[in-house]
């Protein structure tokens, strides 16, 4: 009996011992709470041996990368006795992914169907409004619907609602690796959830699955994590037991943790720089020493003064070497009094002056954050400019240490920049995993509000920077978030 063999027998005797905890979808009983897909393996008897691994019962894959001509297929030879879920995956409107979906059960005699419809190329992100088009026309049409969606609870019931059989709700961007970036909205997901709920995307390791399943999921969906390991067949093997060890511990029930709902921190975000309840740390004032009512030095020193600790040097349009100096300068500001500075769209220049670390604009998507990270060090604060939910999503999976979301009121330095996001943006913005400060539009008035919609902190620039007495400016913010 080689190793593989002997893996799949003690992954059997392990199934047993648990005892009869079936997971049911659209009337169907399935013993195992592992889900595997099928791309990326290194060949099709490996993923083969994987599968067989896994005890998984339901294999999926995409309908466009498949050959549909019948059982003979190598693909479905070596699938023979599984369950098969295919999926609509590369789909970017409703009209593609029904389509494809009627062609897999013309094809291939079964109504269920992993739907998804994809809204961004580059995060893989899910386009909610298509999917529910094309999930609510599936389900009518009497199809096992199957949608793969964002971490949002409302997204999840409204998809409930329309009749699908589980949803499957992402733990990170697909591909990546980075686990369960957001375990309260997860936690939630399951708490709530009228259908099973199957944590899809982004498991990178099998810790990954005992967090998801301790959460409450029903049951996990794994494929990158498994096709492209140095042994596929033994991580199959892994899942296969982190899914069944995680199922008992939520059933088994945990002691009280320190904070409800998040089993850990996300592996690829260990530093922590926001204390809630800081009103230090939550005031980050953006440079401008076009506006600024003094030098710009003055005006840093009186915000000090004033109780500012973070800034962030904007200020593109000096040459390199003045912005070199300024921001070398300021950095000798706030180094007596520990504060912080990060140098607005350079990473190069965020290292040769010894800056705390760098915010980078939205095109630098995440690519540039992991950039980032790799060239700055894993202290190092990354910062990122986003503009939509999803984009806070993304930075947070990458591994982003804070963001900005704007503009969420109408901002006087940007009349007419983008559509205004408002609080309600703001506070779906703040359920995701990292720090997220409110920029645009910031006064005394509203920096409160902010707080109150989850937001980490507010980035404020003319409040501070216009002012005639910058410290009195910067004192008012920091007591109205206290």
């Amino acid at each position: 009996m080689n190793h593989h063999d002997t893996t799949l027998a003690q992954a059997n005797a392990a199934g047993d011992a648990a005892g009869d905890d079936a997971l049911e979808i659209a009337g169907i009983r399935l013993a195992s709470r592992l889900f595997i897909g099928t791309a990326g393996y290194p060949s099709q008897e490996i993923m083969a041996q994987s599968v067989r691994a896994s005890g998984a019962e339901v294999v999926t894959a995409s309908i466009r990368r498949v050959s549909l001509q019948g059982h003979g297929s190598d693909t479905f030879q070596k699938l023979k006795g599984a369950r098969f879920l295919p999926n609509t995956a590369g789909c970017e409107t409703a009209r593609d992914a029904i389509m494809t979906a009627e062609l897999a059960r013309e094809a291939l005699g079964t109504s269920w169907i992993k739907v998804e419809v994809i809204g961004d190329r580059e995060t893989l992100y899910p386009d909610v409004t298509e999917l529910l088009e094309a999930c609510r026309h599936l389900v009518d049409d009497g199809f096992t619907v199957l949608p793969y969606c964002n971490d949002d609870p409302v997204i999840c019931e409204r998809l409930a609602d329309l009749g699908c059989a589980a949803v499957m709700p992402m733990g990170s961007l697909i591909g990546s690796g980075m686990g369960i970036a957001n375990p309260a909205n997860i936690e939630l997901i399951c708490r709530r959830a009228k259908v099973p709920v199957i944590v899809d995307a982004g498991i990178g390791t099998a810790s990954d699955a005992v967090i998801a399943m301790e959460l409450g999921a029903a049951a996990c969906l794994v494929n990158t994590a498994v096709a492209k390991a140095d042994d596929p067949v033994r991580m199959a093997g892994a899942m296969r037991y982190a899914v069944e060890a995680g199922r008992l511990a939520h059933l088994a029930g945990r002691i009280p943790a320190p904070r409800p709902g998040r089993a850990v921190e996300p592996a690829t975000r260990p530093r922590r720089f926001v204390r809630a309840g800081d009103a230090l740390s939550s005031l980050l004032v953006v440079t401008d020493r076009h506006g600024a009512a003094r030098p710009l030095t003055e005006t840093v020193r009186a915000a000090v003064a004033g109780g500012a600790r973070f800034f962030w040097l904007r200020d593109r349009d000096l040459d390199r070497d003045a912005r070199r100096d300024l921001a070398r300068d300021l950095i000798a500001l706030l180094q007596p009094v520990g504060g912080r500075l990060v140098v607005g769209g350079d990473t190069d220049l965020a290292a040769e002056t010894g800056a705390q670390g760098v915010h980078l604009p939205g095109s630098a998507g995440i690519d540039g954050i992991r950039a980032a990270r790799t060239a700055l060090g894993a202290a190092a604060l990354i910062g990122f400019s986003a503009h939509s939910v999803a984009e806070i999503a993304a930075a947070a999976a990458a591994g982003a240490d804070y963001a900005t979301l704007s503009p969420i009121f109408p901002t006087p330095s940007k009349p007419g920049y983008g559509p205004v996001l408002g609080l309600a943006s703001l506070r779906a913005a703040a359920a995701h995993s990292v720090p997220v400060f409110a920029l645009g539009g910031i006064d005394r008035g509203n920096a409160r509000a902010c707080r109150e919609a989850g937001a980490a902190g507010v980035a404020v620039m003319g409040g501070v920077m216009r002012g005639s007495d910058p410290r009195d400016a910067t004192a008012r913010f920091v007591a109205a978030l206290a």
